[in-house]
């Protein structure tokens, strides 16, 4: 070999092997930059809550800064079409709530696929949905509420913040399991729905719990059951519906975090392990109660699994229930 084509190939060789022997962008270097937690709704919500209690310890574990951007528009849909467009590097997480379970069903031209788009790294907490009532209504309990409706059918009215809103799917739910025909009466945002349930102009709503709370504390609206496996924390003496005999009604709004499918796996790994260790703390979790949120953290599995059972259970929700996002 001539000293000329020596002197043409070593640049190549140099630049090779550059390549083969380069750090990988795994967990050991994993983040060297910012990392955006990009929350699809507005400042207040349950996932916007979870976000901003996470980011800046996080950010003291991994040594960066972590920033908390508001995305919102088309239901959310926006957000997280934008995180499913970004680059598969775990710099970009998306704060989902479960409403993207239901999304494939409410909207024909869906740009992302909620399976097939993202890889689940944890879930994070829960807000606690319920059967509020009005005062004048006549049902101390859940099942005394279900007679009620059955022995005056299309005679009662529901609130929600809006067509397949959480509280419209919760409600359709309800309405479905147990058999019942209660009126939709959709506002355009929750104070509107509320304020008319509070004076008495609709019977009932599905609601958060901690959105109620000064309401119910001051007699003004009135919690009949919990939909949820376990009770929760600020009306510890209110059952379950599932304590009543009535099955198949929950509707825990939940937050979680997700990455682009193609995000290396030690790179979820290690958002994962960090982000269960943070939701581990007592001081943390009791942070989050106060702002009605509990937390309820699970894995990368239990969370695909999470994600599993509500796309079967929203389809059938809103295929029966006729609902379109649209």
């Amino acid at each position: 070999m001539t000293r000329f084509v020596k002197a043409l190939l070593a640049p190549l060789v140099i630049a090779l092997c550059a390549m083969l022997f380069a750090p990988r962008a795994d967990a050991q270097t994993y983040p060297v930059r910012t990392i955006t937690f990009l929350v699809p709704a507005t400042n207040g919500s349950s996932m916007d809550i979870m976000a901003r209690q996470i980011a800046p310890i996080l950010s003291k574990r991994f040594g960066q800064p972590i920033v908390v951007e508001n995305r919102v528009g088309a239901s959310g849909n926006i957000g997280v079409l934008q995180v499913a467009r970004s680059a598969p590097d775990g710099y970009t997480v998306l704060v989902a709530a479960n409403t993207i379970s239901a999304a494939p069903w409410l909207y024909r031209n869906l740009q992302y696929d909620p399976v097939a788009d993202f890889a689940p790294v944890a879930k994070l907490a829960v807000t606690k949905f319920a059967l509020i009532v009005h005062p004048s209504v006549e049902a101390k309990r859940t099942s005394d509420f279900i007679a009620l409706i059955k022995n005056n059918p299309g005679k009662l009215n529901y609130a929600s913040p809006g067509i397949a809103t959480p509280h419209h799917l919760a409600m359709e739910l309800f309405k479905q399991t147990v058999g019942v025909d209660v009126i939709h009466i959709p506002y355009k945002g929750t104070a509107g729905a509320l304020n008319d349930l509070i004076a008495g102009q609709v019977q009932c709503t599905f609601t958060p719990v901690h959105t109620v709370l000064p309401y119910v504390q001051a007699g003004k609206l009135r919690i009949l059951g919990i939909a949820s496996d376990k009770r929760v924390p600020w009306f510890p003496d209110i059952p379950t519906m599932a304590e009543e005999g009535i099955n198949g009604v929950d509707s825990d709004g939940w937050a979680a975090f997700f990455v682009p499918v193609r995000t290396p796996a030690d790179i979820v790994k290690r958002l994962s392990e960090e982000t269960l260790a943070i939701l581990a703390q007592a001081d943390f979790r009791e942070t989050a109660l106060r702002q009605g949120v509990v937390v309820d953290p699970a894995g990368p599995e239990g969370l695909a699994e999470l994600l599993k059972s509500d796309l079967a259970k929203w389809r059938k929700v809103v295929a029966q229930g006729k609902i379109s996002g649209d």
